[in-house]
């Protein structure tokens, strides 16, 4: 179960970045280039892991087609392509508070794809994450909520963070594949997915410039945001669940302070800390770790046949 901290963090971490990168290259690339060219990098790096494994799997991968194409959909093609789109009318901090609802739309989706139940000590931790991700925004000052100005962006950004919920719940159903196998069968639906816009791109709007800086881009967002953030991902869903995974999304916005401190020159405040002892304790929360609460919210029909280990 700790690995399966690393793994998530991880991800985040990484996707932290994917958010820098893409708010820098907004203006050079356009979003379907962004994605596009993302993942028929990442399938081509891929494609060497799989080798040996598509016999065995065969009867599973014809068996699960319309569940790699629904993963393909949500969390390949659509969600990264709304990111970017976002990222062209709003700023990276804007588009990671948007993205913090998804720890709020998972446990949603989850009771009603599979039947989870709710609690009491997982919306507690689940409301600690979004007061430390709240924190980070408001750069420590409550009153700044108020100066936000949200653009279409943030509307856009926002069902981005619905679909990524849809994948994180869809993910936990997903076949029993090998990581690589499964990313990059995932990968390669999503470019075909892609590629109809993709022709329409390079035949009416033009391609992007291949200059250094979009070059070391394109590079940290296959290798790094696409390939390793995935794998560790993916990895976290199928051993702790959607619920608990999709809550470290909320770690996205205090990363990218971090990597702001870094790479901008940013200054450190007290409040990033304050900010990341609150979502840990959101996320140890809704671990399993600490005696589960007894009053439940929400009973599905069918929670009576759910184990107490896959109790939110």
């Amino acid at each position: 179960m700790r690995l399966s901290y690393v793994f998530a963090t991880l991800a985040t971490l990484m996707w932290a970045g994917n958010f820098i990168v893409g708010r820098a290259v907004n203006e050079s690339m356009s979003a379907i280039e962004l994605n596009f060219w993302r993942w028929s990098i990442a399938a081509l790096i891929l494609l060497p892991f799989t080798y040996g494994k598509w016999r065995e799997n065969s009867a599973v991968i014809r068996q699960s087609f319309r569940s790699l194409l629904a993963l393909a959909c949500t969390g390949i093609a659509l969600y990264h392509c709304l990111v970017y789109i976002a990222l062209q009318s709003t700023g990276s901090i804007n588009a990671t508070l948007v993205n913090s609802v998804v720890p709020v739309f998972v446990p949603i989706l989850a009771y009603f794809i599979l039947a989870k139940q709710l609690t009491v000590q997982g919306l507690i931790g689940t409301g600690l994450s979004i007061l430390g991700v709240t924190i980070v925004i408001c750069k420590g000052s409550p009153l700044q909520i108020f100066d936000l100005a949200f653009v279409p962006g943030d509307i856009i950004m926002l069902l981005a963070a619905l679909i990524w919920s849809l994948y994180t719940v869809l993910l936990s159903k997903a076949p029993k594949l090998p990581a690589t196998l499964f990313l990059f069968l995932i990968s390669g639906l999503g470019v075909c997915l892609l590629s109809p816009f993709m022709f329409y791109q390079v035949m009416y709007v033009g391609v992007f410039e291949l200059s250094v800086s979009n070059v070391l881009a394109m590079a940290y967002i296959a290798v790094f945001a696409a390939v390793l953030a995935f794998l560790c991902w993916n990895k976290a869903v199928q051993i702790m669940g959607p619920v608990k995974t999709g809550l470290f999304a909320n770690l996205i916005p205090v990363f990218s302070a971090f990597l702001a401190v870094l790479f901008l020159q940013e200054a450190l405040r007290l409040y990033h800390f304050i900010a990341l002892a609150l979502i840990v304790l959101g996320i140890y929360l809704n671990s399993g770790n600490l005696p589960t609460l007894s009053t439940k919210l929400f009973k599905s029909k069918e929670s009576h046949y759910v184990s107490r280990k896959d109790r939110v």
